[in-house]
């Protein structure tokens, strides 16, 4: 029984949601936001995040997809690998992502359009989650990609092969409030303290 709880829950962690995708504003970090735009430059930081267009290309940014990879030429639509870096200046809890612009269509070689969004911490790679256009809405490419839980990060990366047409953009992150675990020392003095309020109380009694 284990088990079978074990592979359900592995399954639900790398599930692909095709519900509709929330309205401009309507995600935590939300790339569809007129701050992350316009187009053309090699990165951006608003807030504590900041995108990075990696091998030598440029970010593609629209109002209704989000962020994507433009090439040198200043196309979306560009026949190499595409990487976005997404960072974080303060280590931030994630547990989906958005990804539109990402259909069934097949590309060049006869596959569909898809990609992979790696999380990481400290440099350390903690998970991998692939994405895939034949479980996109066709209207916009759009899909919510599950982790199963929060991953606590500093650092995102989205990589699509190179491969003809095979695009894909970032509408943008959904987060949760991190869980902070109090240091060592912190809760040993947090033991003496009450320790000594309990002391104080005595006395005053006796």
């Amino acid at each position: 029984m284990k088990k079978i709880i074990l592979s359900m829950l592995i399954t639900l962690g790398a599930m692909q949601c095709v519900s509709a995708i929330p309205t401009v504003g309507g995600i935590d970090i939300d790339f569809r936001e007129a701050a992350w735009g316009p187009s053309g430059p090699h990165a951006i930081t608003v807030g504590n995040v900041t995108a990075t267009a990696e091998n030598n290309e440029y970010l593609f940014w629209a109002a209704d997809d989000g962020l994507g990879i433009l090439g040198n030429n200043q196309e979306d639509e560009i026949d190499t690998e595409e990487w976005l870096d997404i960072t974080f200046a303060t280590d931030t809890c994630v547990t989906s992502t958005w990804v539109t612009d990402l259909f069934d269509a097949p590309d060049g070689n006869g596959q569909h359009e898809n990609g992979t969004v790696s999380l990481y911490l400290n440099n350390a790679l903690l998970a991998s989650f692939d994405f895939d256009g034949s479980t996109s809405e066709q209207g916009n490419g759009s899909q919510e990609v599950l982790f199963g839980s929060a991953y606590t990060v500093d650092h995102m990366m989205f990589t699509v092969e190179n491969r003809t047409n095979n695009e894909y953009s970032v509408a943008g992150i959904e987060t949760e409030a991190c869980n902070v675990v109090p240091a060592p020392g912190a809760l040993l003095l947090g033991t003496f303290g009450m320790g000594g309020v309990s002391y104080l109380r005595r006395r005053r009694v006796l």
